[in-house]
């Protein structure tokens, strides 16, 4: 018998008889609900991850929640989730199937819809996409945004592409190869998943424009670096004044940007600096993040890179992508999505 793999607004057409729903590969807690948020009647839970539906008259959502005891889920909480027949008599039942649904980071999320129709059951995937495995710091700060914003991803009108602008000057060589370079763009890249949905994620390095293909992305920091590890040396750096349409601009350097951006074109700065030269840097904090990358003199010579304080630091994680988001976003779109009251 047929099984159908389902991804976002994809469905399919169950046998009208009891169906089960499980969810594999986390702790939660699994709830079908009535349009209007209250628990459907007659659904049964014998376990975590387990509903049984026996029949349906109007249309349910199922939701998932992490188990008792946690606000969020757990870094890499990827859920396989199945519908079938509750049926002994059939060794090899129509199903449906939805595979690598990452709910890191969230409180929770709307799974299936499941409504009758014309003597059977559609079953709807709700939203759901899945994307190419991200690298451990990419993941996250994808994670640390869903749960700024929570939401896992903003919706289509408040997304945003980003062109990542790097300075391929003398003075980033350094920083690139220490692997600083890939670290700040993957940070960037994990910020995307979040706050772009399906608009490009591009990278300009020196003259050299980078647009990668759909499930590409991941390619880009290790891109970037190469340029510039493998490019000529240059001298001096100036961003462009434009974006494309509905990007931001951001301009990754080891130096505040100077030069304004264009009428209309909203910029905001990644400046990869040592702590030690923090204190000089007080007055170019606003439309820039700061973030800690290798000492190169000094008695802290060398120490961590920018990955490692990151992955090491929950606080200067949570501070570097609230201060991105801002930047990037706006104060008042983030604080509408987390729901601070300014």
């Amino acid at each position: 018998m047929p099984t159908y793999v389902l991804e976002g607004g994809a469905h399919a057409m169950l046998p009208a008889q009891p169906l089960t729903v499980r969810i594999r590969g986390a702790q939660v807690q699994a709830r079908a609900r009535r349009t209007d948020g209250s628990d459907a009647a007659g659904v049964l839970n014998p376990g975590g991850g387990i509903l049984v539906v026996p029949s349906l008259t109007d249309g349910i959502v199922v939701r998932v929640e992490p188990a008792a005891g946690a606000d969020q889920f757990a870094p890499g909480s990827v859920l396989d989730i199945s519908v079938a027949p509750e049926s002994r008599a059939e060794i090899d039942p129509d199903q449906a199937t939805v595979s690598g649904v990452d709910v890191s980071g969230l409180s929770g999320r709307d799974l299936l819809r499941m409504e009758p129709e014309g003597g059977r059951v559609r079953v709807t995937a709700l939203g759901i996409r899945v994307d190419t495995p991200l690298p451990p710091l990419a993941a996250a700060v994808r994670d640390a945004a869903r749960r700024l914003l929570r939401v896992e991803a903003v919706s289509d009108r408040e997304a945003v592409g980003l062109q990542v602008v790097v300075d391929a000057s003398a003075s980033t060589r350094a920083l690139a190869e220490s692997g600083d370079v890939t670290a700040a763009m993957e940070v960037l890249l994990g910020l995307s998943r979040v706050i772009s949905g399906d608009r490009e994620f591009t990278a300009l390095v020196g003259t050299t424009g980078h647009t990668p293909a759909p499930g590409e992305a991941v390619t880009l920091p290790g891109t970037v670096t190469d340029l510039i590890v493998d490019g000529a040396l240059r001298t001096g750096f100036r961003p462009p004044a434009g974006a494309p349409s509905g990007a931001v601009q951001v301009v990754l350097s080891d130096a505040p940007v100077l030069t304004p951006a264009g009428s209309g074109t909203r910029r905001h700065g990644l400046l990869l600096a040592p702590r030690s030269t923090w204190p000089a840097l007080q007055g170019r904090r606003t439309g820039h993040t700061i973030v800690p990358v290798t000492e190169r003199i000094g008695a802290q010579a060398g120490g961590p890179g920018l990955a490692d304080q990151l992955l090491h630091d929950e606080n200067l994680l949570h501070t570097v992508t609230e201060s991105l988001l801002r930047g990037i976003l706006g104060n008042e779109p983030v604080d509408a999505m987390s729901g601070v009251a300014r």
